[in-house]
C-alpha cells in the first residue's frame, strides 16, 4: 500500500538534471556528445607522504583539450584517494570554477601503512579512462603494526629531491636563507616574465623537508593526449550544472514523481521533480555550504531507509595498481616518531587554528519580484492558518475545487499553465494546500506574498506565500536524513596561517607553516608567515601552469635554527 500524502523534500541550491550516465537513443544526439570536446585534468598537491592527522591539499585544472583553454564543460571533480589493492580509502566531490578546483582530503588513523593512488576526473572524463589523472602517495601510521624490514635508503630517499629553482625562470622565489623559531617570515615570490604563465591560480606551500621516503611527482600531463573517440551506448555525462546526486525510491511506498526540492530555512530554490523513470530522483547537488537532506512528510511509521538509497558517486572501475613502496626502514624511525609527535600535538590545538569555509553570498531567488509582507504577530488571531490567509491578506484567496482548497493571488490571471501559489514554510514546500493547512497557525509569524508569476523547474507559479515559522523542532520537519558526506561539494577553504602576535602562548608544532591554493601572478608579491616550533630545512614551492600548460614547480629552501 503506497503512503497517501507524501512528499519528499531534497534540500538543495541548483535545478533538476538528468542522470549523469545516460543511454545514447538517437544518432542525432550521438553525434551531439562525439562534437562535445573532451577534457584532461591535472592536480598537483603540497606533499607525496603523509601521516594520520595530516591534510593533502591538492589544486585541480581542467581543460578542454579542443581549445587548450581552461574548460567549462563540468563544474564538479572528483577526488579518490585509493589503495594498491584498488579499494577506494577516501572521496571528495570538488566544485570546478572557470576550470580551477581546491581542496584537502584529512588523512585518518584507519588508513594502513603503504601506497596509495590519488584519482582526479571529471564524470565526462570517464569515457575516456586513460584520461584519468593518478599520483602515487605513501601513507605512514606508526599506530599499526607495518611491517618493518631494511632496504636501500637511497632507493627511497632519493625521490624527494626538490625541482631545481633554474629549471623555471619566469618566477622567482626571495625569502632569508636562515630564521628563528616563530620568527616573522617575509616570502616575496617575483613574476619575471609573465607571458610564460598560464591564467589559472598559482599555489605557494611552505612545509618542512625530511628524509622519510616520497614517491616521485607526477611531472608529465600531455593535455592534448585525449582523442574524440566513438561513443558507446552507455556514456557519462558532463557536469555543468554541479554534481548529480542520483537516489532510488521504493515505488511501493510513492511515486518519486511527487518529489520536490527545497532547502529548509530558505527561499532560494524550490523545484518539482519529475523523471521518466519514476523510480529515479536524480538532482544537482548543491553548492558549497549548502546543508542536503532529505526529509519525508507523512505520519505513516516506516524507515527512511525504506524510502529512499543514495547512489555512489560516478568512478572508474576498480583495479590493482603497481605499487612502489616497499618497506620502512628502521634508519627513519626517529623522523617518523618526532612527525607523529607533532602531528599530536597540533591537533590536540585545532580548535585555535581552524581552517574557515568561504561563504556564498545568500541570495534569493524571488527577490526581483514584487511583494508584500504581514506580520502576523500584529493582527488578530484566527484560530486556523486558513482563516488567518483568508481575514489577513486581502491579496490572498482561498477558494474551493472539487471538493480540495487552493489558495491563488488575486491579481495574477490564471492561465491553464499555470500551477496554484507555490507554497513554502520554512523552506519546505507544501503541494497539498490541506496538508498546510494542518499547521496551527500560532506556528507561523510571517506571510511574505509574491504577486506575480514566475517559471521554475518548468512549472509556472501564479505567485508564492512564503511563510517563516517559529519553531524549529516543527512537526513537518518530522522525518529527515542527511546525505551522505561523500555526495557534497567540498567547500573552499581559507586556510589558516599562523601569526605568532595572536597566539603567542600555544604551542606550535606546525610542519605546514603555509599553504595557499588561490594566488595570481598579481597576488605574489609579499607573503607574511611565521615559523614554527620546529628546527631544520624547510621548503617554499609554488607550483602551477605555464603559458604551455605544463606543470612546473620552482623550489627554494631555508633553515629554521
Amino acid at each position: 500500500m503506497k503512503i497517501s500524502v507524501l512528499h519528499i523534500i531534497l534540500f538543495a541550491f541548483l535545478s533538476y538534471s538528468s542522470i549523469a550516465q545516460q543511454v545514447v537513443l538517437t544518432d542525432e544526439v550521438r553525434q551531439s556528445l562525439i562534437d562535445t570536446p573532451k577534457e584532461s585534468l591535472w592536480l598537483h598537491t603540497n606533499n607525496t607522504t603523509f601521516f594520520p592527522s595530516e591534510y593533502l591539499y591538492f589544486n585541480i585544472y581542467t581543460l578542454n583539450v579542443s581549445t587548450l583553454k581552461a574548460s567549462d564543460l563540468s563544474k564538479v571533480a572528483y577526488v579518490h584517494l585509493v589503495s594498491s589493492g584498488g579499494d577506494t580509502a577516501l572521496v571528495k566531490r570538488v566544485a570546478l570554477n572557470d576550470g580551477f578546483g581546491q581542496g584537502d582530503l584529512f588523512i585518518p588513523p584507519t588508513l594502513k601503512t603503504g601506497s596509495y593512488q590519488i584519482q582526479a576526473y571529471t564524470a565526462w572524463m570517464l569515457n575516456e579512462p586513460q584520461s584519468i589523472f593518478t599520483q602515487e602517495v605513501f601513507i605512514i601510521n606508526p599506530y599499526t603494526n607495518a611491517k618493518v624490514t631494511a632496504v636501500n635508503t637511497e632507493e627511497l630517499t632519493s625521490n624527494n629531491k626538490p625541482t631545481k629553482l633554474g629549471e623555471f625562470n619566469s618566477i622567482a622565489i626571495e625569502v632569508a636563507k636562515q630564521y628563528k623559531k616563530r620568527d616573522s617570515i617575509e616570502l616575496l615570490i617575483r613574476t619575471i616574465n609573465e607571458a610564460n604563465l598560464s591564467s589559472f591560480p598559482y599555489s605557494v606551500s611552505v612545509r618542512k623537508i625530511d628524509t622519510i621516503p616520497h614517491p616521485i611527482r607526477n611531472q608529465i600531463w600531455n593535455s592534448k593526449s585525449v582523442q574524440n573517440t566513438s561513443i558507446k551506448d552507455s556514456i557519462w555525462l558532463p557536469e555543468h550544472r554541479g554534481g548529480t546526486i542520483r537516489a532510488q525510491v521504493n515505488s511501493d511506498f510513492f511515486d518519486a514523481k511527487s518529489a520536490v526540492i527545497s532547502q529548509r530555512g530558505t527561499d532560494r530554490l524550490v523545484l518539482r521533480l519529475t523523471d521518466e523513470n519514476s523510480n529515479t530522483i536524480s538532482i544537482q547537488s548543491p553548492k558549497a555550504n549548502s546543508d542536503f537532506s532529505v526529509l519525508i512528510q507523512d505520519q505513516g511509521n516506516y524507515s527512511i531507509e525504506d524510502l529512499i538509497k543514495f547512489n555512489s558517486l560516478p568512478k572508474p572501475k576498480k583495479q590493482v595498481y603497481p605499487s612502489s613502496f616497499k618497506s620502512i626502514d628502521p634508519h627513519f624511525k626517529i623522523a617518523i616518531i618526532k612527525r607523529s609527535l607533532y602531528n599530536q600535538i597540533e591537533n590536540s590545538y585545532f580548535e585555535f587554528k581552524p581552517d574557515s569555509i568561504i561563504l556564498n553570498p545568500n541570495t534569493s531567488f524571488l527577490k526581483s519580484l514584487n511583494s508584500v509582507e504581514f506580520n502576523l504577530n500584529e493582527y488578530t488571531r484566527f484560530a486556523t492558518l486558513k482563516e488567518t490567509i483568508r481575514e489577513i491578506i486581502p491579496e490572498v484567496s482561498v477558494t474551493t475545487i472539487q471538493e480540495k482548497d487552493v489558495i491563488r493571488v488575486k491579481q495574477i490571471r490564471m492561465m491553464p499553465r499555470f500551477e496554484n501559489a507555490l507554497l513554502l514554510v520554512d523552506g519546505i514546500v507544501f503541494a497539498n494546500t490541506q496538508q498546510l493547512f494542518d499547521i496551527s497557525a500560532t506556528m507561523i509569524d510571517k506571510i511574505r506574498v509574491y504577486t506575480e508569476p514566475f517559471v521554475l523547474g518548468g512549472k509556472t507559479y501564479a505567485g508564492a506565500l512564503i511563510m517563516t515559522g517559529n519553531d524549529p523542532e516543527a512537526p513537518y520537519f518530522n522525518k529527515v536524513v542527511n546525505v551522505p558526506q561523500t555526495h557534497l561539494t567540498e567547500s573552499p577553504k581559507s586556510y589558516f596561517n599562523q601569526l605568532h602576535k595572536s597566539y603567542s602562548n600555544l604551542p606550535d608544532y606546525r610542519t605546514q607553516l603555509y599553504w595557499n591554493p588561490r594566488l595570481s601572478p598579481s597576488e605574489f608579491q609579499n607573503i607574511q608567515l611565521f615559523s614554527s616550533d620546529i628546527s631544520g630545512r624547510f621548503e617554499v614551492r609554488v607550483q602551477g601552469l605555464d603559458s604551455n600548460l605544463k606543470p612546473f614547480s620552482v623550489v627554494k629552501e631555508f633553515e629554521v635554527n
